[in-house]
Order: C-alpha cells, then structure tokens, then sequence
C-alpha cells in the first residue's frame, strides 16, 4: 500500500510501484482498489468500520504467510479517533532553492535565548519541500484552476485575474460561486475549467504578515513550537520574495530579534487543558478566583491580586523556559508586592523639600551610588529581555541596600525632623525600575506625591 504509509512507499518506489490512493474522502474504497470487480469492495464499509475485512476476504487461501505485530498507529489528536494516510496530490514550494539565503539571512539576528538559533537553523537545514495545501473548508485559496483533465494551471495571468474577482467578490466567493461560474476565467481561455477547493496553509498566510509592516519587525515574540510554524515560514517568504525580485546583496530576515518563550504549567508542572480541570485563566488570579478553583472543599484562601501580579509572576520567571503557576506559586509573589507597597508609603510619607538642600552624609552618597548601580543593572537585564534577572536584581536592592541598610540607619534623623536624606531620588529610581511591571503600583504611587513634587513636574 504505497499511498498510505511511509514504509510501504519506500519499498514499493525501489522496485517501480507508484503510489497510488483507492479510498475516497470518506475513507471508502474507490474502484481502482479493485479494478476486476469493483463493487465488492466500493460497496464495503470504510476502512475505519470494517472495510479491510472484505480486503482479506478477496486475498482468501492465496496467504502465503501471516503474523501479528504491534506498531504505531496516527490518532487525531482531537477526537482520539485513528486516522488513515492517504497519498494525494498537493501544492509544495521549493525551499531547497533559497535554503542558503535563508540561513545567511539568520545570521545577522539576535536570538533570546541564544539556543533558538541552533533550533531554528536546524529546521531550516533539513527542510527541501514545504507541502503548502490544505484540504479545510476555510482559509485562502489557493487560485488553481483545473482543465477538463485534472491538470492544474496557474499562470500570472490566471492569478491576476482571480485576484481582481475576489478584489469584487471577496475570497469566500471562490468557494460559495457555482462550480461552473465563469467569472474566474480569464477571458481569452478555451476549453472548460473548474476552481480548485485546497487551502493555503495557515503558516504560509500567517508567514505573510509581514507584507503589512515597513521593513523588519523589531521583534519576533512565540513559543519554542514556532521554529517550526511563524518563524520559519515569515522567514521563508520573506527571503524568497527578495530571491525573486532579483534584489542585490545579502537577504535578510523579517526580524531582527527572534525572542523565544516556554510554556505556562500548573502548580505541578502539568501542561494545562480543560479535559483535565487545571486550567488557570489570569482573571481567576486578578478577581481572586483561583483559590475558588483550587480548594475543591479545603479551605484555601487567595485575596485577589490584581493584575501587577501577574506581570510580577510572569517578569520573575525565566520565560525562556516552562513556568509554573498556582497558588503557592502566587504567594510570594503576593508577599513581594506587599513589601513595595510597605516601602514606597514610607518613602511617600517621609519626603521633605528641604532634603534638597541638606548636605548628603557618608550614608545618603552611599545610597545613591547602590541606587545608580542597582538602576544600571535593572536597565541591562530589561534591554537583555532577562526581567527575571531585573526583578531578582530589585528585590536583593529593596531587601539589602535599602530596607535593611538605608531605611533602618536613616531612622533617627527622621524621628528628629532634620529632612535630611535622598529619599525622593531613592522614590523616583524605585518608580522607575517598577514601572515596566507594576505599572498600576506605580501610577497609583505617583497620584499620591506631595503637593510641591507635582508643581515641579
């Protein structure tokens, strides 16, 4: 059976059998099954309730040998249900030809992290053919026209000319017309032609995109699964239409960062799906409702976090990898917004104008060179796209240098009024480094700044 398997191909194409497909798209048997007495197998049940019995009843006693073995059967992964390969005629582009370029093109791109490089220029590598027909009752079509032969013609003409009617008509047209409306045929063609029914690939359309934008996208942001989908294939056409227009110098890329992101887990590292229960949508933790769908009886508490905690919980994770998510997971998250909150009430209540003009101590210079260094580092790690690193940098400054160092020796002097220290820089760099991630934190903090800061700014 060359058309439907692998194995079965590359042993029948050694020895001169063509592949050959005699079940229909109801997976019933066609009359080239049995070309001597068709009907005993057309009028058969299909191939997924029983119909290979009747195979082997028209084999009967000429069985030279048989056994049973156990081997991999495809199953959709939808309905759970076994499906059958069918070897059919399909539309494929020709990668091998601009394979090269694409790879050159690659190297003038920044990779987060740096091993989707190797992944993607892997896929790239073993790539020669890319099957871009679909047989879906949706999508682009694409515009092939069929003689009264079967054979396909698609020529610029013919594709200038469906483009104008669906310009008039819209795409769904092709598919709602009449088999027989010959609006889509060019004029100056003979003979009798009928409109093709595949569809583009969903990664070929979606690989387009950037035909809307005006040169490379500053950043291509998917998870680790589009080295094989976006990526490759909005690379793919953008290199190929630059071959075909003949273009000088070197191709590029539609991208000039490639940033590559894990996958969102439950508490327990399990993937998350609606069949198993554990899904976890961000209102559930923003409305404080994850707690509800975790407790199942017990009684577990989760206020609700709004959703700085979210953008806190996803920036402390190394996105470059799974990340987990639940409620023991939120807490500290929980815990770590309390602590700005805490800080940043202090640092707005203990602010004075004539801290402006007091003379910085040995401990107030202090301060600041670790408030420069600490904003430096932030910075580096957000243009590095590590937020992990930036939120684990803040953190260690809030806890350490701040909280535990500064704050605490700076007590006295407040207790005694002198409106010394650099608590406003300190405010205004500790704003800034939150912002990127607790936005509404910091908005809410700067609506709250004294009178004589908001008549400066």
């Amino acid at each position: 059976a060359p058309g439907h398997g692998r194995d079965d191909y590359e042993v029948c194409s050694k020895i001169g059998i063509e592949a050959f497909a005699p079940i229909d798209d109801g997976g019933f048997f066609t009359e080239e099954a049995y070309p001597d007495d068709p009907e005993k197998l057309t009028k058969a049940s299909s191939v997924m309730d029983g119909g290979s019995h009747a195979v082997l009843e028209l084999v009967g006693d000429d069985v030279l040998g048989s056994h049973k073995q156990r081997h991999s059967f495809p199953y959709d992964w939808r309905t759970k249900r076994p499906v059958v390969t069918r070897a059919t005629a399909q539309w494929f582009a020709d990668v091998g030809s601009i394979k090269d370029d694409a790879l050159e093109a690659l190297k003038d791109v920044r990779f987060v992290p740096k091993g989707g490089r190797n992944r993607l220029e892997a896929f790239i590598t073993r790539r020669s053919e890319w099957c871009i027909s679909r047989q879906r009752s949706w999508g682009v079509p694409i515009p092939a026209l069929y003689d009264e032969n079967g054979n396909a013609v698609m020529t610029t003409e013919t594709i200038d000319h469906i483009i104008s009617v669906m310009e008039e008509r819209s795409s769904s047209a092709w598919f709602s017309d009449d088999p027989d409306e010959p609006a889509w045929i060019p004029p100056n063609m003979e003979g009798k032609y009928r409109r093709g029914t595949d569809t583009m690939d969903v990664w070929f359309d979606s690989g387009s995109s950037w035909t809307e934008t005006e040169g490379p996208a500053d950043v291509y942001l998917e998870g680790s699964d589009q080295h094989r989908g976006w990526f490759q294939s909005s690379l793919l056409t953008y290199v190929a239409t630059q071959t075909s227009k003949e273009t000088t110098g070197k191709a590029s890329a539609p991208f000039k960062t490639l940033i590559t992101h894990g996958f969102t887990l439950d508490g327990k590292g399990k993937k998350m799906s609606k069949s198993e229960g554990n899904m976890i949508v961000p209102n559930e933790v923003i409305k404080g409702l994850l707690s509800q769908a975790y407790s199942r009886g017990n009684r577990l508490k989760l206020d609700p976090l709004g959703p700085d905690a979210i953008r806190l919980w996803a920036a402390s994770a190394d996105f470059t990898s799974d990340v987990l998510i639940g409620p023991n997971i939120l807490r500290p998250v929980n815990a770590s917004l309390i602590k700005y909150r805490t800080i940043i009430k202090m640092l707005l209540g203990s602010i004075y104008p004539e801290a402006r003009q007091s003379p910085l101590t040995k401990l107030d210079q202090m301060a600041l060179v670790q408030l420069s260094d600490t904003m430096s580092e932030v910075m580096q790690s957000y243009n590095d796209f590590e937020f992990y690193r930036a939120v684990s940098t803040i953190n260690r400054w809030v806890a350490t240098d701040l909280s535990a160092f500064y704050l605490e020796a700076l007590k006295d002097r407040l207790y005694c009024g002198d409106g010394g220290g650099v608590l406003e820089p300190i405010l205004i760099g500790f704003l800034r480094m939150l912002a990127p991630i607790t936005p509404m934190l910091v908005e809410e903090a700067w609506s709250f700044r004294p009178e004589w800061m908001t008549e400066d700014t």
